[in-house]
């Protein structure tokens, strides 16, 4: 029997998987540099929920930030949870990075409270929680390492969905989270699955040294009866030995 796998864990290209989501730092950081030196205010460029001049702000709003802390907590998580879903989900990394922005921003104008919501943390919610489910879903050892490591570095990000601070958008972070997960349900069947052993058996050789083997049996024939055989008749011949001629 020959051993085959299927369904192995395909992986990107280093080079792009941490080119694509660096870009989208750089924009975030040349966004905030702009606004920090012009003195400006972009806070219109958030989403400001169930007002038609808050709708841009799905689009737009992952790239404006308040502050240095509210930029850089944003930025670690999104270069390593973006490199790792472009690296280890190649065939759907464009989808999940697209929809991960959509639906969160969608959710967050359609649910959230009165307020203006900007940063990338809905963003980071849906990618971190993506690659936890996904690895969960999928059984494969290497996302479900992913998994552990995204469970340990930004497991206390549980807490970012209650309504502790009232200057945080919790929201955001819920809706983000939800969004991870059903993009990990929805795309459960394609990109990286669990690996599958197979055993394949080996075709047998038809090529048979005997010309009539003994454990071939023609199931068809085995209970004929040839009636035109000729009757085999055994003649037994008895000779008496020397003794018993003797007595």
């Amino acid at each position: 029997m020959a051993q085959r796998h299927i369904h192995d864990l395909p992986q990107g290209n280093p080079k792009v998987s941490i080119l694509v989501p660096t870009l989208l730092v750089g924009l975030m950081w040349a966004v905030f540099l702009l606004e920090w030196k012009g003195d400006y205010q972009w806070y219109f460029l958030g989403i400001y929920p169930r007002e038609t001049e808050g709708l841009l702000g799905i689009f737009t709003a992952p790239f404006v930030h308040g502050d240095w802390n509210h930029l850089i907590n944003n930025s670690i998580p999104m270069l390593i949870l973006g490199a790792s879903v472009i690296y280890f989900y190649k065939e759907v990394a464009w989808k999940i990075l697209l929809y991960s922005f959509l639906i969160t921003g969608v959710w967050v104008w359609v649910g959230a409270r009165p307020s203006w919501h900007i940063g990338a943390s809905g963003v980071v919610y849906a990618l971190a929680s993506f690659l936890f489910t996904s690895g969960l879903i999928r059984r494969n050892k290497h996302l479900l390492t992913v998994s552990l490591i995204v469970v340990f570095l930004y497991g206390s990000m549980i807490w970012g969905v209650l309504p502790i601070k009232h200057n945080v958008s919790w929201e955001s972070h819920l809706f983000g989270g939800i969004a991870g997960v059903v993009l990990a349900y929805f795309f459960r069947k394609e990109g990286p699955q669990r690996k599958i052993q197979v055993w394949e058996e080996e075709e047998e050789d038809d090529d048979l040294d005997d010309e009539n083997p003994y454990w071939l049996v023609d199931e068809q024939h085995q209970n004929r009866v040839d009636h035109n055989a000729k009757p085999l008749n055994i003649r037994y011949i008895y000779k008496p030995n020397k003794r018993e001629k003797d007595s």
